[in-house]
């Protein structure tokens, strides 16, 4: 008689969800390296890492020459002399340096800031999709171990952000 109350018990407690929970996965990388927006705001970023390194080489170079130029006439000048240039030196090396660490937080700045414009022009996009889509979750590809691929709604995304 119990064994008899449980089952139905358990019977007439038990529900079963048959409501479908949509989940997708988007490849947010793949996004932003092929849309147009995504390319041209790569791009801006190449170029600025490319002028802040070119201003670092140009500046390295010329740290070099003066060492070279230092070493050669090390036996020429006096010793006071090869000691207040080796300072000079010294001196402009710890500028380079400060201007080096300076220019690095100033790319990774604007990369930050390059990928926030990104994601507020993405952002609208996939949550509309969503929306529109009655998808309950969307993951990042990077963070899914299997997946179909039917589920993956990065091409979509990609197709509206080059569209707008």
């Amino acid at each position: 008689m119990n064994k008899l109350i449980i089952f139905l018990f358990i019977l007439f407690n038990f529900n079963n969800s048959y409501a479908e929970d949509k989940i997708r996965f988007i490849d947010l990388d793949f996004i932003i390296n092929t849309s147009s927006f995504g390319k041209s705001i790569i791009n801006d970023i190449q170029k600025f890492t490319s002028i802040k390194n070119n201003e670092l080489l140009d500046l390295e170079k010329k740290l070099r020459e003066s060492e070279e130029i230092l070493i050669k006439t090390k036996n020429i000048i006096s010793e006071e002399e090869y000691e207040k240039e080796l300072l000079s030196l010294k001196k402009r090396v710890e500028e380079y340096n400060l201007k080096k660490n300076k220019y690095i937080k100033e790319i990774n700045l604007f990369k930050q800031n390059e990928t926030l414009k990104i994601l507020e022009k993405i952002n609208p996009i996939i949550e509309k999709y969503v929306a529109d889509n009655q998808i309950t979750i969307v993951l990042k590809k990077q963070d899914i171990v299997i997946a179909n691929s039917e589920n993956d709604i990065t091409k979509f995304i990609i197709d509206i952000v080059n569209k707008n």
